[in-house]
C-alpha cells in the first residue's frame, strides 16, 4: 500500500464579515472576537487556491463545506473549483452500511482517530484524513480497485 500521510497543512481564521451565531460559536468555539482581525476570505483565496493546486479536495460532509467555498467564490466572480472530490461520508456510508452514525465525531470514536481540537478545521481535516487513511486500506482488503 502507498504511504498515505500528510504532508502539509493550510489553516487561517478568517472574518466572516458578520456575527458568529452562538449556536456555531458553541460547537467551533470561534468567536467573533476571535476572527475580528483575521483576514478575509478574499485576502486569502489566492494563498488556499495555490495551496490545493490541483489537488483532490477530501471532505466530510464535503458538500456542505463546498456550498460555502463556492458561494464566496462566486461572489468574488471567481472561476468555480475543477478538483476532483472525495467525501468520507459518502465513502463511510458505502463500506460501513451497518454503522448506527456517520457523523465525524461518531466515525472518529468508532475507529480510535484522535482530536486534537474536535470540530475546529485543521483537527477535522486531519481526523478526516485519518479516515480516509482507514476507509481505503478497506477497500483494499476487500479487492475493490475503484471507491
Amino acid at each position: 500500500m502507498t504511504n498515505r500521510k500528510i504532508t502539509a497543512t493550510f489553516s487561517t481564521l478568517v472574518n466572516p464579515c458578520c456575527p458568529i451565531s452562538p449556536r456555531a460559536s458553541a460547537v467551533n468555539n470561534i468567536t467573533n472576537e476571535m476572527v475580528k482581525n483575521a483576514p478575509k476570505f478574499d485576502q486569502i483565496y489566492q494563498e488556499f487556491i495555490n495551496f490545493i493546486d490541483d489537488g483532490v479536495i477530501v471532505g466530510h460532509n464535503l458538500s456542505f463545506d463546498m456550498s460555502f467555498f463556492k458561494e464566496k467564490i462566486k461572489k468574488m466572480g471567481k472561476p468555480d473549483l475543477e478538483n476532483s472530490t472525495l467525501d468520507t461520508l459518502r465513502l463511510a456510508r458505502k463500506i460501513y452500511p451497518h454503522f448506527p452514525s456517520f457523523k465525524l465525531t461518531h466515525l472518529r470514536r468508532q475507529f480510535c482517530i484522535e482530536a486534537k481540537d474536535e470540530h475546529r478545521a485543521l483537527s477535522d481535516v486531519i481526523a478526516t484524513a485519518e479516515l480516509l487513511k482507514i476507509i481505503l486500506e478497506d477497500y483494499e482488503k476487500k479487492g475493490s480497485k475503484e471507491i
